[in-house]
């Protein structure tokens, strides 16, 4: 773990040659302990955003990148514009086990959602870890027509991830496998998605303090705005390809399964109780792994 989590490997980025190295390494420590050893290609995606071509407004004041907001690269379309109503759906979340739908009395089609991090505090573990999913996220706003998706960290999140921190490591492009040559887990309709600092939030959400404060306590409600984003995203894309690396243990040949018959009313003695155990019949079958 030492080798793999040193500054040598260079993050092991897919694609990069710390991530060769890394995959040599695995295959070979799985050869060594007898594994048999092979590579799965993969082809990714990466999406690079034009941070000099694209742009962010709100009544025609500009958002700066990294500053007031960080935008996401679109991973399906290279240019892709868009000037929308906002609408603030609390979490973004639809739990019908939970009795949650933060797009309860709003109509989202055309617009842009502006959403909290995370999830409700009080929801159950499990399901507050599966609904805080980014991407789960993204498809509830898709199926219920947005075009778009700004995210405002809560006042927890922001204490574990400050937006600052964010921004910083925002230079860094993400990437998703090619499946079938699209993008997996890429959501369709889209076109913006962003994250907002707390003061770009406050140009849509005039009582963002009084939000965040009740986000705490796990009270939202969805609020139609009157603003809208004018936003234009342009993406970079390139492939990068990279391998998982797959060790095999082959199992036996064979296996013997026992199968315990157990005695009826018709096979019980009518007189003494008997010490005979139950039949026990073996029988074998290949098995391979």
């Amino acid at each position: 773990m030492r080798f793999l989590a040193s500054d040598l490997l260079e993050g092991r980025e897919p694609g990069t040659r710390g991530y060769e190295i890394a995959a040599e390494y695995v295959a070979a420590e799985f050869t060594a302990i007898g594994l048999e050893t092979s590579q799965q290609p993969i082809t990714f995606r990466v999406a690079r955003l034009a941070e000099d071509q694209s742009s962010y407004a709100v009544g025609g004041q500009t958002l700066a990148i990294r500053k007031d907001i960080i935008p996401r690269a679109n991973f399906l379309d290279a240019s892709s514009e868009v000037d929308a109503p906002v609408a603030f759906v609390g979490f973004g979340i639809v739990a019908p086990e939970l009795k949650h739908d933060d797009y309860a009395g709003i109509d989202a089609k055309g617009k842009i959602v502006l959403m909290l991090s995370g999830a409700p505090p009080d929801f159950p573990l499990d399901q507050r870890a599966y609904y805080s999913g980014s991407k789960l996220k993204d498809r509830t706003a898709a199926q219920h027509g947005a075009v778009g998706v700004l995210t405002l960290n809560t006042i927890t999140d922001e204490k574990r991830q400050p937006f600052e921190k964010r921004a910083q490591q925002s230079g860094i492009p993400p990437m998703l496998y090619l499946d079938s040559g699209r993008p997996a887990d890429a959501v369709e309709g889209i076109r913006v998605s962003a994250q907002l600092s707390r003061t770009a939030a406050a140009k849509f959400l005039p009582d963002v303090d009084a939000v965040l404060a009740d986000a705490e306590k796990g009270v939202s409600r969805a609020i139609e705005l009157k603003t809208n984003l004018a936003a234009r995203t342009i993406s970079r894309f390139e492939e990068a390809k990279s391998e998982n690396v797959v060790g095999i243990l082959r199992g036996c040949t064979s296996i013997t399964s026992a199968i315990i018959q157990p005695r009826t009313a018709a096979t019980r003695s009518t007189t003494a109780p008997t010490t005979t155990p139950p039949a026990l019949h073996a029988s074998s079958r290949s098995h391979a792994d």
